[in-house]
């Protein structure tokens, strides 16, 4: 037998299939690059679809909520928090290519991406103003259907488009 097939005979002896892990595997620490200091603002914008200082604005709202309380296990930044998630809504890439980029393991993209999730979610009730009474409703309604004849609308999201296809003529 050839020697890489020995070499890589015995590494598959020290996988546990179960687990998915190679026993004594010694941990990998990655860097973590400053994305804000790269990418000039075009480069910024194609990778996070904001610019910059949409991001910073995002991240003085939700800082607070990123703090960890220790640094323990190299914790991740808020601003590196920020822009893994928002490399992630940009893309719906793979959890592996987000975490490549940022150097972080999968599972820590995972809960990096919920945790920023619910820190954004929390500032719903400040930013998102929907008609609460029918009175308010019907004048929205009634607003819209003025500017473009397009009935039963009460709001919009800015920057959101939908492609629908006519069901009719």
């Amino acid at each position: 037998m050839a020697e890489d097939t020995l070499d890589f005979l015995e590494f598959i002896e020290e996988v546990d299939f179960y687990n998915g892990e190679l026993h004594g595997r010694t941990r990998i620490t990655r860097s973590r690059p400053n994305w804000f200091q790269i990418f000039d603002e075009i480069d910024f914008f194609k990778r996070y679809r904001m610019c910059k200082r949409t991001a910073l604005w995002i991240l003085d709202q939700i800082a607070e909520d990123l703090e960890y309380t220790s640094d323990r296990n190299q914790s991740v930044p808020p601003v590196n928090q920020l822009l893994l998630t928002l490399r992630f809504y940009a893309t719906g890439s793979h959890h592996i290519a987000i975490g490549d980029m940022n150097g972080v393991d999968v599972s820590t993209v995972s809960r990096v991406i919920k945790r920023v999730t619910n820190a954004i979610v929390k500032l719903r009730n400040q930013h998102i103003k929907m008609p609460g009474s029918s009175n308010e409703i019907q004048e929205k309604k009634s607003a819209f259907y003025a500017i473009a004849s397009f009935p039963y609308v009460i709001g919009t999201i800015d920057c959101t488009h939908v492609k629908i296809q006519s069901p009719g003529t």
